[in-house]
């Protein structure tokens, strides 16, 4: 074979075999590149809360030339990031967020263009479908919208989004009955949306408290929620009806909800219905409170710091004057109450109070006793009754400083047109503004009777 017939068969065959090692390594780094425009693309693209804070931004200070610059780069990263992924279905979601600047007819179509893409390239991701579904509602086509969402939730039956849009777009096609049941249902799934379904009940039905209350759940739970968002909207009388319909043993399962409404109504001034509502929750501690009728006078039982009962005695001292049950010292039965004080400077001597159901305008006589030890201070202890807002109409003398054993007080006063007072123990005022005071003062046998004198209450409403 002539030589130059040599060379040229070893030359196509060197090129062939040096081919054939590039092609795969050439193919890796195609697909490497690929790989890495894709997820570029999609990085870029994968951060939608973003985009709406800068779209929320832009429909509050649309002439911002800040904002006017965000949005214009925000519009260069995401269609760079569709030439780089094209067949991403983040990316098109993200630019469907974003087309979506100003809820304009035409902007909403590309949106829903772009859901549509999103979808078709990941038919299985809740998400998707449930955007596509809100924004075909939006565009009027309320069918397709409610098609898009139950297939949400279709997808993701135990998560309460898809739910939760759902039932508001049957509301706003007007079929309520459906819409409270899969609003209901996202609530099941995600409780912080309780308060969501009844401010939206409230506002659809025009408050009517029966038919939210048919609406938003008729089991006791639901009601008793419905209560407490009625507390929050200031709606006393509404939430006292709703709760009459809650059966005597329903209403002492939903402590917290009574508690709330008890609390609601002593704020309010209403406080025989206060008692009423607390005496289904707590009918054991209620017993004892009556019109006219102070509890515990002469702490013979425990006094809790932190009572549950609002009518019991409100005591909560503070380290320089501490406040105990005295098992040794008392005039009548086994204890007293004890204030022990080693304050050298200003302080105040917390609390000591009790509030109690009066005849308004009635005359009652209040009576107890007072002992103390080793009392030294320019200002200390006097008992007081007040109105609602504080202000005192009646008050006892000053413990006496020193030593003294027990004292009886009367002290005699016409209740306020009101159905309670204040009963409390405070510090007089110093001359000079601060006084040291140390000692012991005990008081006992507290006790309040009417004496005359009274108006006609008004009774309490009938509950259904």
């Amino acid at each position: 074979m002539p030589v130059k017939d040599q060379i040229e068969t070893f030359s196509v065959e060197t090129l062939w075999r040096r081919l054939l090692v590039l092609l795969p390594a050439a193919a890796a780094l195609f697909a490497s590149w690929t790989a890495a425009r894709w997820c570029l693309g999609s990085t870029l693209a994968s951060n939608p809360p973003e985009v709406e804070s800068v779209l929320a931004a832009a429909r509050v200070r649309p002439n911002d030339p800040q904002v006017q610059e965000a949005l214009t780069q925000l519009a260069g990263i995401l269609h760079a990031a569709e030439r780089w992924a094209p067949d991403d279905p983040q990316v098109h979601y993200t630019l469907g967020v974003f087309a979506r600047k100003s809820f304009e007819p035409e902007e909403l179509r590309e949106a829903l263009q772009r859901y549509e893409r999103a979808v078709s390239l990941s038919p299985h991701d809740h998400r998707l479908w449930m955007e596509l579904g809100r924004a075909r509602g939006q565009a009027g086509d309320e069918e397709g919208g409610e098609r898009a969402l139950r297939h949400a939730v279709s997808l993701a039956p135990h998560y309460s989004m898809p739910r939760w849009y759902l039932g508001n777009l049957l509301l706003r096609a007007g079929r309520e009955g459906e819409a409270f049941a899969e609003l209901r249902r996202a609530a099941e799934i995600d409780p912080a949306l309780h308060t969501q379904i009844f401010t939206t009940a409230w506002s659809y039905f025009g408050g009517d408290v029966r038919a939210v209350g048919a609406h938003v759940g008729d089991s006791r739970e639901a009601r008793a929620r419905l209560v407490g968002h009625l507390l929050t909207q200031k709606r006393l009388d509404e939430a006292l009806v709703l709760w009459g319909t809650l059966k005597a043993e329903e209403r002492r399962e939903q402590a917290a909800s009574g508690a709330s409404l008890t609390k609601a109504l002593l704020e309010a001034g209403r406080y025989r219905q206060a008692l009423e509502v607390f005496g289904e929750v707590q009918p054991a501690a209620a017993q004892d409170v009556a019109v006219g009728k102070l509890i515990n006078g002469g702490f013979e039982r425990d006094v809790a710091a932190n009572s549950a009962n609002p009518f019991d005695w409100i005591i909560r001292p503070v380290p320089q004057a501490q406040m105990n049950v005295d098992a040794r010292n008392a005039r009548e039965g086994r204890r007293s109450l004890r204030v022990e004080f080693n304050a050298p400077g200003e302080f105040t001597l917390g609390q000591f109070s009790q509030l109690v159901l009066v005849e308004p305008r009635a005359r009652y006589r209040l009576s107890y006793a007072v002992r103390t030890e080793d009392v030294k201070s320019a200002a200390t202890l006097v008992v007081q009754v007040t109105d609602a807002a504080g202000a005192v109409f009646a008050g006892g003398p000053v413990a006496p400083p020193g030593t003294s054993d027990w004292q009886q007080v009367l002290v005699e006063f016409v209740a306020p047109a009101a159905e309670a007072v204040t009963l409390r123990v405070v510090r007089v005022g110093c001359a000079d503004g601060v006084c040291p005071i140390f000692g012991k003062v005990w008081y006992d046998d507290f006790n309040l009777q009417r004496v005359g004198g009274g108006a006609a209450v008004a009774p309490s409403p009938k509950r259904p």
